[in-house]
């Protein structure tokens, strides 16, 4: 079927079609190496970090953490992650690059807690350590507690380093607050 040229209403539809296949691929390979820096990097810090929560991990509980999943799904551009993600019974933590319009693109570490009374008393905690320790810290109250320090798209080429940097502060603070043990509704005294 033959369309006059100017019976084209969509540009991007033109140019996709002239290099979609090479866009996913680049896009599936960008992906693949951030995984795997974060995948790395917990990997190898992982006794540490262990150590520091205070809770037996696995590396083979690192799994891929993709916001949003699949590219089938509706994407806006305003808030993207890619990463991976440790997950628990009472909690899920975080390792991943995050772009967020309007906020700029940072490494970040996260954890986030199963229900608001967990949150609320790791928040506190995390508060008096990270806010002598480390500028920059935050979260919300009754879901998560994180770091983000950004980085710049030239920080890429050294992607391992960046990864490291965040993961050894992340297990620094945990060191300092104590473990996770003591925030677990489980472990609370009513």
């Amino acid at each position: 079927m033959n369309i006059r040229k100017d019976q084209h209403t969509n540009p991007l539809l033109v140019e996709g079609a002239k290099f979609y296949p090479q866009a996913l691929v680049a896009i599936s390979e960008f992906c693949r190496l951030v995984q795997n820096a974060w995948r790395e990097t917990i990997s190898q810090e992982l006794r540490q970090l262990e150590k520091a929560m205070g809770v037996g991990l696995s590396a083979a509980d690192i799994k891929p953490y993709t916001v949003p999943e699949k590219i089938s799904k509706p994407i806006d551009g305003k808030w993207v992650v890619l990463g991976v993600q440790l997950i628990a019974d009472d909690w899920q933590q975080l390792f991943y690059l995050e772009w967020n319009e309007g906020q700029g693109f940072g490494a970040v570490a996260q954890i986030c807690f199963g229900t608001s009374a967990i949150a609320a008393r790791a928040r506190a905690a995390f508060e008096r350590v990270a806010q002598k320790t480390y500028p920059v810290f935050g979260g919300d109250r009754d879901k998560d507690v994180f770091i983000c320090p950004e980085i710049s798209a030239p920080d890429m080429d050294r992607l391992t380093e960046v990864t490291r940097r965040v993961s050894r502060d992340w297990i620094r603070l945990w060191r300092e607050v104590g473990g996770i043990g003591q925030f677990l509704d489980r472990n609370v005294k009513a």
